[in-house]
């Protein structure tokens, strides 16, 4: 039997363009979706799972139930649509579901799979460790203080979501519905190999114009990286609203302003997201990846938040009216998109929502550079600082929302979610240098003004627009981090094959 044979994929090709998706097939056939493209994510379920690798005879048993469970697992293929045989893709997942399975180093482990395949750098072992073995770099609280769910050892996490493959109607209610008989399903499926420690359900959130935000109400995800062609048409569903209706043409979420990189490039390279499956990949032939998922439970303290935004607008301009402009400030940009260094008002953010730079605000007149957007995407900054490639730091964003807007007391905040290829190089990089660093970019800038430490905060705010002029307000702690993991997203390939693969593994080591 002949081995097959792969075209040469090009990860680190900027762009993908319609031609070239033929030669993708493979590695979309492979990869899990979500990862490369949002499945505009409505409702989403987060099933955190122990393995019971107690008793040891289960071990097999264990592998195979992932092997027939990765028959249910959501591909890239699938998700684009447009990579498929000529024959097409069956979709079996008619309800517009999708699901998606990650391991923790832990749960490799449990499963009798070293960790040294992974072979990272000395320095660059973030996911080996795990998370709670990374709290002193992250500056995050003791792992006692996590919510008790997240102190404990998770192996794996399900995510179920509501993102369709295809255009759909289906009511929001009705999704709910789905949701919960399809996670009712995979609860029932798992009995006697593996058990679920913990639940987190999330839904996005929209504002009067279906515009995916956040608990403090500023729209979300917007500046992720782009990894295809701008002439590639993809993903219809990127139009639909929360009841899955067609909206309005500014409520692109998935790909904003892809023709446009006037001022800033955000197209990236599939490097940039995708790791190498360290099972099965052999050579850049071959069209096994992944990606390393980062997942962390942020509490947002929306009442503290917008009372503090009045009390800065009072001190600062002189009417607590305008805080709106207070909290733009401290994000970057105003509720509706419009970044704080291109206007001081909101207007239609949607003209330059992401192709934008800060060349003309280089002493922070504008948009401070404590700012969160400014300090987790500097957009020429860095390089200019530091000679520093931004671009090997980027992070694709797949949050989502838990708790709802209308009950004042219920917790509430993020489902922090991203990819990438690399923890060390990316997330932790932008969280223990970039946010936490008080002399990032400009000497005593603070920290990130949103999600950095207090400790080191710089509470010196522009008074007046495009002016050097400052006043003090110093900010409270508004995100609590409660708790999370790293994960891998393993290629397709290698979940249906696991048992076969692991045998293989063990007898070549």
């Amino acid at each position: 039997m002949h081995a097959v044979q792969y075209p040469h994929v090009n990860i680190r090709q900027l762009g993908i363009q319609q031609k070239q998706l033929p030669i993708y097939r493979s590695l979309f056939n492979n990869l899990q979706s979500n990862i490369i493209l949002p499945h505009d994510d409505h409702l989403t379920t987060l099933l955190f799972i122990r393995f019971n690798t107690e008793d040891k005879t289960l071990l097999i048993a264990i592998k195979a139930w992932i092997q027939q469970f990765a028959t249910r697992i959501s591909s890239t293929a699938q998700q684009l649509g447009k990579c498929s045989s000529k024959r097409g893709i069956k979709h079996k997942h008619t309800s517009g579901l999708y699901i998606n399975f990650f391991l923790s180093a832990v749960g490799y482990e449990r499963l009798s799979l070293p960790l040294s395949a992974f072979d990272s750098r000395p320095k660059e072992k973030g996911f080996e460790k795990g998370m709670k073995k990374t709290i002193q770099e992250l500056y995050d609280p003791e792992v006692s203080q996590w919510e008790s769910p997240f102190q404990q050892e998770i192996d794996a996490l399900i995510l179920v979501g509501s993102g369709p493959f295809q255009e759909s109607a289906i009511k929001r209610s009705t999704r709910k519905k789905l949701l919960a008989t399809e996670v009712a399903s995979i609860k029932r499926c798992l009995k006697g190999v593996a058990k679920v420690v913990h639940q987190e359900n999330g839904e996005t959130l929209y504002n009067d114009e279906q515009q995916a935000i956040e608990h403090f109400g500023f729209r979300d995800n917007i500046s992720n990286p782009d990894f295809f062609s701008p002439s590639l048409k993809l993903i219809p569903s990127s139009m639909t609203g929360q009841n899955g209706e067609v909206a309005a043409a500014k409520a692109y979420s998935v790909l904003p302003n892809r023709a446009q990189h006037e001022d800033w490039d955000h197209r990236a390279s599939l490097r940039t997201v995708l790791a190498p499956d360290p099972f099965v990949y052999k050579d850049e032939t071959t069209p096994y990846y992944g990606s390393f998922l980062v997942f962390r439970k942020l509490e947002q303290d929306v009442d503290a938040f917008n009372e503090d935004m009045r009390a800065m607008a009072l001190k600062l301009f002189g009417d607590a009216d305008q805080h709106e402009k207070a909290a733009a400030l401290v994000m970057g940009r105003f509720r509706n998109g419009t970044p704080i260094t291109l206007s001081d008002k909101a207007t239609n953010a949607l003209s330059g929502e992401n192709d934008f730079h800060y060349m003309k605000d280089t002493a922070g007149n504008r948009c401070p550079f404590h700012a969160h957007i400014r300090r987790m995407n500097p957009r020429g900054d860095a390089e200019k600082e530091y000679g520093l490639s931004e671009y090997y730091h980027y992070i694709v964003r797949r949050s989502t929302s838990y708790g709802k807007i209308e009950d004042e007391k219920a917790p509430k905040g993020m489902l922090f979610l991203c990819y990438q290829s690399n923890v060390n190089k990316q997330f932790m990089e932008l969280q223990q240098k970039w946010a936490n660093h008080q002399n990032f970019i400009h000497r005593d800038s603070g920290t990130d003004a949103l999600i950095g430490n207090r400790e080191n905060a710089n509470s010196k705010w522009p008074d007046k627009y495009d002016s050097p002029s400052r006043k003090h307000f110093q900010l409270k702690e508004y995100v609590r981090f409660r708790g999370g993991e790293y994960f891998f997203a393993p290629s397709i390939y290698f979940l249906k094959n696991i048992v076969r693969i692991s045998q293989q593994y063990s007898k070549d080591t």
